[in-house]
């Protein structure tokens, strides 16, 4: 079905209850769409019946819901763009029942945040940065070419800038939409971080609104000021739109958003990078003075993660003086080529584990932009950050050859290259410096490689298309089985979502019922989707009409794009606060894409436990 089809049906569907008029606000769960209308006597039940595309009608809590399946949500945003309205999610983000913060959720939060404002970036960024390859090959630090002056040497470098320099307003942009509040206001706050003038008054004290004293710093090709910035433009904004009348919110709204965000943004969140990269940096040459070998790891270790944040800066500052000085540096500059390279490694293993034939190609494209043109950014962010553990491998391959390079006293006499040339800052070291400081850097990229494969991502089964019968879907949940067609919900009864079984739990936890992947977790924390490493896609769905609680009593443990294992727990919610709402807990168990099977075969068991048989699919 087409996007003119999903605009056909919505058009429809619009006429049927009574034009954009009747509606006061419109949402939608899993499978329908929830009205809350003027009149519900304007809407035609039968009408609506009717159109191809509509299972049926319900009326329940004071909505009009109108009952679709899997196409809910491409209806739902051509139905909002045709009526006009501001499409809205189900619950608020603001308004979802409080959960307790761990520091392992605050993570996985702060990691989701970064990776899905950064995700999107990924074919522009890989295609600066493959600019930036063709300048340094055809270029006088290669083949030489094109001469430094060339029209074509420039122009590679205009378009790797036009994206890196101005990386801030494209995460403007990226981050609003990830948060859900204005993008036009998200790209306004970006373009403030680049502002020319702004950057040419870079170390000089400034005064906004002509009180609030501040230091401008340049914030081209920075991360955390844009996406820090954003975040807390989501609730500002959010603040105005609920004391501001709706018919000044278009002026005032943005306008006094703007007003408290500048100088919050000046004075304390653009600058963050640098306060703390000043105080973290001072505490690293002072620990550099006394940790020798130790604080070479720890900064090779760390590194990456200091350039993401801005944090690096001030230890850059303080190694270009001892080089300058000195003629060598022996920590800094050390640690920092090792990252690199450390870097250039985890995107190597990544590439040789990643299955899907895109995701891999891409990935080493990411191998050959870094070594060639001296580009991390896609590795960070297309996979450090999608694949959490390859944090960890990267910094313990940086850190293991910043033991060596410590303990064996490497030096780099020259500073600049970031890509395979940044070698060359050995040579001057003699033969024992060029050696130790080879060794130093096979370590860093082949560790880290190695790490990456075997330790950077979850074990997964490996499938061969055409060699595997049969898929076994194991119970997410303990309870009673009760066959999907007396499940009291038309959608799930009918089979519209797919084949499949449903459970009343004894428990308030559902698990994993195959090792998979996360790829659908509405807010309200009632459903999940999962695809399987075998191929099923399976949605969990948990209670009838539960999405009315929003989110009270479901705590979720995971995010979109995660791998889980077989066992692991999915979510947790509240038995008690289901049925005090006068809701049934009544749990659908759905293969969505049972088509691609030829067989499903269910538990003949009455009651089952969490990781007992449920289903099995034959191919």
């Amino acid at each position: 079905m087409g996007n003119q089809d999903f605009k056909a049906i919505a058009q429809q569907i619009l006429n049927g209850i009574g034009g954009s008029t009747n509606i006061t606000n419109v949402t939608h769960c899993m499978t329908r769409l929830r009205f809350n209308l003027k009149d519900e006597n304007l809407a035609n039940d039968e009408k609506i019946k009717a159109i191809d595309g509509v299972i049926g009608v319900n009326k329940q809590s004071g909505q009009y819901q109108i009952i679709i399946g899997q196409t809910v949500d491409k209806i739902f945003a051509a139905f909002t763009e045709l009526a006009g309205f501001t499409v809205t999610e189900t619950t608020n983000s603001s308004e979802k029942a409080k959960e307790k913060l761990t520091f392992k959720m605050a993570f996985t939060k702060v990691l989701d945040y970064l990776s899905g404002s950064m995700t999107p970036l990924i074919p522009a960024m890989i295609t600066a940065a493959m600019f930036k390859t063709i300048q340094v090959v055809v270029g006088p630090d290669l083949l030489n070419i094109v001469s430094s002056k060339s029209d074509l040497y420039l122009l590679c470098g205009f378009l790797y800038s036009a994206f890196f320099y101005f990386l801030p307003i494209f995460l403007g942009f990226t981050a609003a939409k990830k948060l859900g509040v204005n993008q036009v206001m998200g790209l306004y706050i970006g373009a403030l971080l680049v502002v020319p003038e702004l950057i040419q008054l870079d170390g000089k004290a400034f005064m906004i609104y002509g009180f609030i004293p501040t230091t401008i710093h340049n914030y081209s090709q920075t991360v955390i000021p844009a996406v820090l910035s954003v975040w807390i433009m989501s609730y500002v904004e959010r603040g105005f739109k609920k004391i501001i009348p709706a018919v000044l919110s278009t002026i005032f709204v943005p306008f006094l958003t703007m007003l408290v965000m500048t100088p919050l943004i000046l004075t304390l969140l653009a600058p963050i990078g640098n306060i703390l990269g000043t105080w973290i940096g001072d505490g690293l040459i002072a620990f550099g003075n006394v940790g020798g070998f130790l604080a070479v790891a720890v900064v090779a270790a760390l590194w990456e993660l200091l350039v993401m944040t801005g944090m690096h800066m001030v230890l850059i500052t303080f190694a270009l003086t001892g080089l300058m000085t000195n003629g060598v540096d022996n920590f800094v500059m050390v640690a920092a080529v090792l990252a690199t390279w450390a870097t250039f490694g985890l995107a190597f293993g990544a590439a040789l584990r990643i299955k899907d034939k895109e995701e891999k190609a891409l990935t080493f494209g990411y191998v050959v932009s870094g070594i060639v043109g001296g580009v991390t950014e896609p590795t960070i962010y297309g996979v450090m950050l999608k694949y959490k553990r390859t944090i960890v491998t990267l910094a313990i391959g940086g850190g293991l050859a910043g033991v060596y390079a410590g303990l064996t006293q490497v030096g780099l006499y020259v500073a600049g290259a970031s890509n395979f040339l940044s070698v060359v800052g050995y040579f001057a070291g003699g033969t024992n410096n060029i050696i130790n400081g080879f060794i130093a850097t096979v370590i860093a990229f082949f560790g880290t490689a190695l790490l990456t494969y075997f330790f950077g991502f979850e074990k997964e089964v490996t499938v061969i298309s055409g060699n595997v019968d049969s898929i076994v879907i194991n119970s997410p949940l303990s309870g009673t089985v009760i066959p999907l067609n007396e499940v009291k919900d038309e959608v799930f009864a009918s089979g519209a979502m797919g084949q499949g079984i449903a459970i009343k739990p004894s428990k308030g936890q559902v698990i994993a019922p195959a090792d998979a992947e996360v790829t659908l977790l509405f807010p309200t924390g009632h459903a999940i989707g999962l695809k399987t490493v075998t191929g099923a896609e399976i949605l969990i769905h948990i209670g009838m009409d539960t999405v009315t609680l929003n989110g009270q009593g479901f705590t979720t443990h995971v995010i979109v794009g995660d791998k889980v294992k077989a066992g692991q727990v999915l979510i947790n919610f509240d038995m008690k606060v289901i049925s005090e709402a006068g809701l049934s807990a009544v749990t659908p168990i759905i293969v969505t894409n049972a088509n691609d099977f030829s067989e499903t075969s269910l538990t003949i068991e009455t009651d089952v436990a969490q990781n007992d048989f449920l289903m099995e699919l034959v191919k």
